[in-house]
């Protein structure tokens, strides 16, 4: 009953996204992105925000399919909330990430996603300006991993230090 879901699909070349699109079919909202040739959303470009931390919106989720996992993601959500505007959580992790590359919301963190999840957006983050790493690095695409995103540097680096620091330093599967 909640009209927030995605169809995503990426095109891969040399092991990493280089198109993706994702589409919301109950909003018929599609974004799109292809290396090289920016960020798109209903065909007209989009950009990550400028916003600061303290006015940003954070979108999260606590491991809804790993719950051992839940508790340091409450405590990372603990952590950025004062720091934050507010958080949000609307239930698509691709829908998620593209309301941050088209600067409706300004960081994103899960602790676990699969490459379907993710990789679609991350053409549309990138290309609209938006940083993103994992814990240990690079994002991959070959299996579950972190995504920690932000609109700028200098957010990423806020939340990447709380998230680091509440799973000490390294993925914990």
């Amino acid at each position: 009953g909640i009209p927030i879901v995605a169809v995503s699909v990426a095109l891969f070349k040399d092991g990493q996204p280089h198109a993706g699109f994702v589409y919301n079919p109950f909003t018929d909202t599609m974004y799109h992105a292809v290396k090289g040739q920016g960020a798109y959303r209903d065909g007209e470009r989009i950009s990550v925000s400028n916003r600061p931390l303290e006015l940003g919106i954070m979108c999260t989720a606590w491991c809804a399919y790993e719950k051992r996992l839940a508790p340091p993601c409450f405590r990372v959500s603990e952590r950025m909330h004062p720091l934050c505007n507010d958080i949000r959580r609307t239930g698509s992790a691709a829908v998620e990430l593209c309301m941050l590359a088209e600067g409706a919301a300004d960081l994103y963190f899960e602790i676990r996603l699969s490459p379907w999840d993710h990789a679609a957006a991350m053409v549309c983050l990138a290309e609209a300006g938006g940083v993103a790493c994992a814990i240990e690095g690079d994002i991959v695409f070959d299996r579950p991993c972190p995504v920690i995103a932000a609109n700028n540097r200098t957010n990423l680096d806020v939340l990447y230090n709380v998230v680091r620091e509440e799973f000490d330093g390294r993925t914990p599967y």
